[in-house]
């Protein structure tokens, strides 16, 4: 059974998380002095120092990976003796560098992470910060050995209350981008299915493992097969991986069926701005079918109304629209609304009414 959002988001480990441990046991090492038993402890205005620590995971697991090599080369910031340190993975995973900083300051290094199957990626522009202690690190969330989809979609129906498309299978069918791998990947094909509630991981690792060998987007279409009469495609969507082990998702919000999220905005006859608390009723007197022939709403602080309304097919709807502004009469619009394909409003036009007492 595929593991909901929340419950995937359960399990994300923060970077505040490492950086409150990191501040803490730098708070330890500062009180030490010649006395106090800490080896490689030196004062504060001693040389300038500068580490990085991780640890290495699988995707999947979270369980430590031994016999990676972490490669960290500068790019820029303070010059330091080595142009580059090399290190393997060891005791679950872990790994420590050291540079020999010239001055005080930050380095932003690339890092290359190579596993012993062959399988590579680098992590550029990686920000490190000098330490005027000994022994302090820059700690790193943990990093996965192959690249990981934290990606999320969410199928709702244009026009509804958020009525989402839960229990339909979906296909991903890769058109372009970086290779997908791993056995949950059929040629260039990976088959998942929305939860109850309307969500789609892309991709789960229930779904069986798939990752990627370098970092970039991976493009292809997003099949979603309501019935088996109806199919919907959303073409060239980019799905982004993540060298950070359950780090943040990104959600991917996608609607489905013809929409008609039309705005209007209301302006002042008198002064041009906008007026809010304009109350609306639109009421459908021909063309396609709507889920209701009815929707009423009231402008918002910045005069906008949007219609909200779910059409039953593609085509025009034609309706009467009756709005009311504060402390003026009611006045009447007969409008004509076509359907079109998009999750983004369309502008229809701007109403100028009056604002004062009728």
């Amino acid at each position: 059974m595929r593991r909901t959002l929340a419950a995937l988001q359960g399990r994300i480990q923060f970077r505040s998380v490492a950086t409150a441990m990191a501040t803490a046991a730098c708070a330890a090492l500062s009180a030490c002095d010649p006395c106090s038993g800490v080896l490689g402890c030196s004062p504060v205005g001693g040389n300038p120092y500068l580490a990085i620590s991780g640890q290495i995971v699988d995707p999947v697991t979270g369980v430590g990976v031994d016999g990676v090599q972490v490669r960290v080369v500068r790019r820029a910031g303070v010059v330091v003796a080595e142009p580059g340190l090399s290190t393997v993975t060891a005791n679950g995973g872990q790994w420590r560098a050291e540079f020999t900083p010239q001055s005080v300051g930050y380095l932003d290094a690339d890092i290359a992470i190579t596993t012993p199957a062959g399988l590579s990626y680098t992590a550029t522009g990686v920000r490190l910060r000098t330490s005027l202690r000994g022994r302090d690190a820059n700690v790193l969330d943990r990093w996965v050995d192959r690249l990981w989809f934290p990606n999320f979609g969410e199928l709702y129906i244009r026009g509804s209350q958020n009525t989402r498309i839960a229990g339909a299978p979906v296909d991903f069918h890769r058109t372009g981008g970086v290779p997908l791998l791993g056995a949950g990947v059929m040629g260039d094909v990976v088959r998942t299915g929305t939860d109850f509630a309307g969500r789609v991981a892309l991709f789960s690792i229930d779904d069986g493992d798939v990752y990627t060998s370098s970092l970039g987007p991976v493009i292809g279409n997003l099949i979603v097969r309501r019935s088996a009469t109806d199919t919907i495609a959303f073409k060239d969507v980019s799905i982004y991986s993540s060298y950070v082990y359950r780090g943040s998702f990104s959600i991917l919000s996608l609607g489905i069926g013809p929409s008609l999220a039309y705005d209007i905005f209301f302006l002042s006859r008198t002064t041009g701005l906008p007026v809010s608390g304009v109350a609306v009723s639109f009421t459908r007197t021909s063309g396609i079918a709507l889920a209701s022939s009815r929707y009423d709403a009231v402008s918002d602080t910045n005069g906008r109304f949007r219609f909200s309304l779910q059409a039953l097919d593609t085509g025009a709807v034609q309706g009467r629209l009756i709005y009311r502004p504060p402390l003026a009469p009611a006045e009447t619009l007969q409008i004509a609304l076509p359907t079109f394909d998009a999750d983004t409003a369309r502008f229809l036009r701007v109403i100028n009414v009056s604002t004062g007492a009728p």
